[in-house]
């Protein structure tokens, strides 16, 4: 069960360095960096969904083990470990913290291209284009004249 959980947040881990690398590939085409920034976060949202359900049925699973093993050698180390008082578990850092950030770094991103693109170093308005050198190469669409 705990390689499941596992492989399912690199999986998330792949999909979000892919959506990104996209992104930052189209950082000079706005309409296709704002949809490749929104569809990440849905796809990043629906792998972080199936990286809950993992770790929920993994924690359970370690329940039902604590109670009916309590002479099993994990258990004592959880008991050492929760004698520590440390400030947070590893598993919900990975089962809420780390997929948080990957959909929410997606959706800012995208927003912030649609509502303000000057903010993010984002494509000039065409308008602009046409009062460039005559010899400037331009990505995306050519100046009109």
């Amino acid at each position: 069960m705990e390689n499941l959980f596992c492989t399912r947040f690199n999986f998330l881990l792949v999909a979000y360095s892919l959506f990104v690398t996209a992104a930052a590939t189209a950082w000079q085409n706005r309409p296709l960096f704002i949809g490749v920034a929104f569809a990440g976060a849905i796809v990043c949202l629906l792998v972080w969904l199936t990286v809950i359900r993992a770790f929920l049925k993994l924690d359970v699973l370690f329940k039902i083990l604590y109670s009916a093993f309590p002479d099993l050698p994990i258990n004592m180390v959880d008991k050492e470990t929760r004698a520590t008082r440390s400030l947070f578990r590893v598993q919900e850092l990975i089962a809420y913290v780390i997929p948080a950030f990957t959909v929410v770094s997606l959706l800012a991103g995208g927003f912030l291209m649609l509502l303000r693109p000057e903010l993010i170093g984002g494509s000039a308005p065409v308008s602009s284009r046409a009062n460039a050198s005559p010899g400037a190469t331009f990505i995306g669409r050519p100046p009109t004249r």
